[in-house]
């Protein structure tokens, strides 16, 4: 029940400009293409805000990252932005 909850709350803050997808046990993969680094970093943080403060059946922290397939400008390629509730 808890994960249909938290799904739902990713598909209803993307809506069509991501494909959210669960990846393994209690884990989501949310996929933007065509979107600047700074946008999906914007959005990666509302999406945890979003969970973590979702009424489910059960209390769910969110953490997650933001990968770039392209080199950006000021990240090293080294650089892994995590989010932690």
């Amino acid at each position: 029940m808890v994960l249909r909850e938290v799904a739902s709350v990713l598909v209803r803050r993307c809506g069509k400009q991501a494909t959210v997808a669960r990846h393994g046990g209690e884990e989501f993969a949310v996929v933007i293409s065509g979107t600047e680094v700074e946008r999906s970093l914007e959005l990666a943080e509302e999406l945890r805000l979003a969970v973590s403060t979702a009424q489910c059946a059960k209390a769910v922290t969110a953490s997650g990252f933001v990968s770039a397939r392209k080199p950006v400008q000021g990240f090293d390629s080294v650089d892994v932005l995590h989010l932690d509730s």
